[in-house]
C-alpha cells in the first residue's frame, strides 16, 4: 500500500493540489505574503503574492527532480519532501490568512 503511494502518484497529486490551493487563496492573501516568521510570530520576510502562488510548488518540483536523479531510493525521499513542503505551504497560508 505505501509503495503504491510512493511511486510518484502521491507526489504529483500533492504538487497539483498545493498549486490549486494557492491559486484559490490568491485573492484573500495580502499583497506581500510572509514566508519567514520569528519566534513571536511576527513576519520577518515577505514576497509578492503572485510569486508565492508558484514559489513552494516550484521548489517542491525542483527538489523532486533533484532527488530522483541523485538518490538510490528516490520514491520515499521525494514523497517525504513533498509532504513536508505541502505542510509548510498550508501553515504559511494559514498564518497569512488569519
Amino acid at each position: 500500500m505505501i509503495y503504491k503511494l510512493t511511486n510518484g502518484k502521491l507526489t504529483k497529486i500533492l504538487i497539483i493540489l498545493e498549486t490549486l490551493i494557492n491559486i484559490a487563496c490568491y485573492r484573500f492573501l495580502p499583497d506581500n505574503v510572509g514566508i519567514q516568521f520569528n519566534a513571536s510570530g511576527d513576519i520577518s520576510r515577505t514576497i509578492p503574492k503572485l510569486l508565492f502562488i508558484f514559489f513552494i510548488p516550484l521548489i517542491t518540483l525542483l527538489l523532486n527532480f533533484y532527488y530522483k536523479r541523485t538518490n538510490s531510493s528516490p520514491e520515499i525521499k521525494t514523497t517525504l519532501f513533498t509532504v513536508i513542503f505541502f505542510v509548510i505551504n498550508l501553515v504559511t497560508l494559514f498564518l497569512n490568512l488569519r
